[in-house]
């Protein structure tokens, strides 16, 4: 997707759905994959590239195996860093893992107001499964799509495309919330109204050009809805 494209106009009255993220958007998580991915790196000799890591956010297993590949380089040793990571991302996951603020309050507000709500995330399905029963939120979302159950992932449109059609609703009557760029480009690339709230990462010059709308928390998300919705 190029910078010439540009997100649909932002309007509360017209959100009939609304579809989630779910790592650094919903759980934070995406603190736990950076400390995790550090000592991993450090643990085999290497630094970690913020530059590299960055672009692996919001995107697919596979994608970012690749994007890391690229970015270190042949003598990288990627499958023991990743091995390691995901041993230690697991451990910090068990004792760390919680909703991102304002995540509970926004949902319980959309059900009160009725309105359908899914997850599209790049994680799998059995480990979303896993995240979302350790932080009692499945009781929220009618659909999800997961990594790896589209032709292809975030940063492609298919994943939030799918979720719209699963809500039964037309892409910009749906609200996509993101933290990522990446996700940010599936969002707009659907045609969906698309608030990012980022996490970790600010967005790239490319990605503020598309003309989205960017939020400092999910408790601003929610006063915007609030006053659409009263």
């Amino acid at each position: 997707m190029s910078a010439a494209i540009t997100a649909a106009p932002l309007r509360p009255d017209a959100i009939l759905g609304v579809l989630f993220d779910m790592d650094g958007l919903l759980l934070d998580t995406e603190r736990l994959y950076s400390t995790a991915f550090e000592q991993a790196c450090a643990e085999h000799g290497w630094e970690m590239r913020q530059d590299v890591w960055a672009r692996c956010i919001g995107t697919t297993d596979d994608r970012s195996r690749e994007i890391l590949a690229a970015g270190y380089g042949t003598d990288f040793p990627l499958k023991k860093v990743l091995a390691r990571w995901r041993e230690l991302y697991a451990e910090l996951q068990s004792k760390s893992l919680r909703p991102m603020p304002g995540a509970l309050e926004l949902l319980a507000k959309l059900r009160e107001w009725r309105l359908p709500v899914g997850l599209v995330t790049s994680t799998n399905r059995l480990a979303t499964g896993e995240k979302m029963n350790r932080c009692s939120l499945d009781k929220y979302f009618s659909i999800r799509v997961c990594g790896g159950e589209t032709v292809s992932g975030k940063p492609a449109p298919d994943p939030y495309l799918l979720g719209a059609r699963l809500l039964g609703l037309k892409p910009v009557n749906i609200l996509v919330l993101e933290d990522s760029d990446n996700g940010v480009r599936a969002g707009v690339g659907a045609g969906a109204q698309v608030i990012q709230i980022p996490d970790r990462v600010a967005p790239s010059p490319e990605i503020a050009a598309l003309g989205h709308t960017v939020h400092s928390s999910l408790q601003q998300t929610l006063e915007l809805l609030r006053g659409s919705m009263i």
